[in-house]
């Protein structure tokens, strides 16, 4: 992705698809993938956005571990698992790295 957030000419974003609450589906674009040391494991986690915008207009940005083996690009419904509380400041720090910040500028 560039700078813009969005997929070079020609390109689509990678995503994959899920099933949302009301049990349609619904394609997710990735935003990142990264491995990270959890309790002496590996773990796989996966940042995405289903790019819908809070009511503050906001992109909602969703972050989950996935199991091994598994390529997310374009799959359907993936085995996704929640994300232990104690990994969302990895999650963080590599949002802050790869997506530009807003500024009031």
């Amino acid at each position: 992705m560039n700078q813009n957030n969005q997929a070079p000419d020609g390109m689509e974003a990678p995503f994959f698809w899920v099933f949302n609450d009301c049990g349609q589906q619904v394609k997710c674009d990735i935003l990142v993938t990264f491995d990270v040391e959890y309790e002496g494991r590996n773990v796989h986690v996966v940042v995405y956005t289903d790019n819908a915008a809070t009511p503050e207009g906001d992109l909602k940005i969703y972050a989950a571990q996935y199991p091994d083996g598994v390529f997310l690009p374009n799959m359907k419904a993936p085995e996704l698992e929640d994300l232990p509380d104690a990994l969302w400041d990895a999650v963080q720090e590599v949002l802050d790295r790869v997506l530009p910040q807003k500024t009031d500028e």
